[in-house]
């Protein structure tokens, strides 16, 4: 599942993350924050473990156009039902 609102509310949500799981070193982030790609909406994936407002979204439906130009591959994750976002070829 993701959480969607402005690039800025992600970012945010990704700082939240980082500081309660202190991440340092070469972990700095816990999700990418992904655009859409004809909208100005952006979603970041939950981490379970922290809340937000922000609008959930269960799947990337409909934001392929921008995830395959940027080499992100949409995969299944099993009985969840949801498509996740396969983060070993995103370009960091």
């Amino acid at each position: 599942m993701y959480y969607t609102g402005t690039e800025i509310e992600c970012e945010n949500y990704n700082t939240l993350v980082c500081q309660g799981e202190n991440y340092q070193d070469t972990t700095s982030r816990w999700a990418s924050v992904i655009k859409h790609y004809n909208q100005e909406l952006y979603a970041i994936k939950i981490n379970e473990n922290y809340t937000s407002s922000l609008q959930t979204l269960k799947s990337l439906d409909g934001w392929q156009n921008v995830l395959l130009e940027e080499g992100i591959e949409l995969e299944e994750e099993g009985s969840h039902g949801f498509a996740g976002v396969n983060y070993q070829n995103l370009k960091v």
